[in-house]
C-alpha cells in the first residue's frame, strides 16, 4: 500500500533564488505543498506545516534551500516505512556524530532541512498549550525571538520524553544561500549527502 505522506515547504517571499529552488523541488515532488511566508507570519506558518489531513500518516517538511538526492521520493518513503512512528531527521549539519544512524535524545534535534513527522507528533505541535509552553521557555532562555522552528521540535520531543531517528546518509544537501531570517551560517554542508558518497564510491551512473 502507498504511504499517505504529505510533503511541505515554507517558501520565503520576495527571494528569487529560493523561489527558483522551490520550483525545482516541486518538479521532483509534484505533490509538494508550498506555503509562502515572510518574517511577520513565519512562526504561524511554521505551525501550519504540522496541520495535516485526517487520512495522512505524517509529513515530510523541507526548507527552501536544499537539493534533493536522486530518486528522493522512493528513498525517503523507504526510510519512513522502517520508522513510521518516529520523528526522522534526514539532514544534520553537525559533523561530529559521523555517519552513524540511530536514535538521538530529543533535546539534540537541530537542522530541520528535511525531516519526517508522524501525525501523532504533528497533533502535539499544533496544540495551543504546547506552543504557549514553548514560547515561555524560549523567551526565558534566549531573550530574543530568532525564528526558532527547530527549537520547538527539540523542546516538544524533550517534553514528551521522545527520541528521534537520525538517518544517514543524508537525503538532501544544504545550499549556501544567504540566511533569509535569523542571520544563520551559510556553510551548513553535510559530509554525508548520499549522492556525494555514491560518487566517491564510484557508483555514479
Amino acid at each position: 500500500l502507498q504511504m499517505q505522506i504529505e510533503y511541505k515547504v515554507l517558501e520565503t517571499e520576495n527571494n528569487i533564488e529560493r523561489e527558483q529552488n522551490v520550483r525545482i523541488l516541486k518538479h521532483f515532488i509534484p505533490q509538494l505543498q508550498v506555503i509562502r511566508t515572510n518574517k511577520q507570519n513565519l512562526w504561524q506558518n511554521n505551525i501550519e506545516l504540522y496541520r495535516l489531513k485526517e487520512s495522512s500518516q505524517g509529513v515530510v517538511i523541507l526548507e527552501d534551500d536544499v537539493v534533493l538526492c536522486k530518486d528522493f521520493l522512493t528513498k525517503c518513503e523507504n526510510v519512513i516505512s522502517q520508522n513510521s512512528q518516529d520523528v526522522i531527521s534526514m539532514f544534520r549539519g553537525d559533523k561530529s556524530e559521523g555517519s552513524v544512524k540511530g536514535y538521538r535524545g530529543g533535546s539534540t534535534f537541530a537542522w530541520n532541512q528535511c525531516s519526517y513527522f508522524p501525525k501523532w507528533f504533528c497533533d502535539e505541535m499544533i496544540k495551543k498549550e504546547n506552543q504557549e509552553a514553548f514560547e515561555k521557555w524560549y523567551w526565558e532562555r534566549e531573550h530574543v525571538w530568532n525564528f526558532p522552528n527547530d527549537y520547538y521540535v527539540k523542546f516538544l520531543l524533550a517534553k514528551l520524553k521522545k527520541k528521534y531517528y537520525a538517518y544517514y546518509p543524508h537525503l538532501v544537501q544544504h545550499l549556501t544561500f544567504e540566511s533569509a531570517f535569523g542571520h544563520r551560517a551559510r556553510n551548513r554542508i553535510s559530509k554525508y549527502f548520499i549522492d556525494d558518497l555514491e560518487k566517491q564510491n564510484g557508483k555514479e551512473n
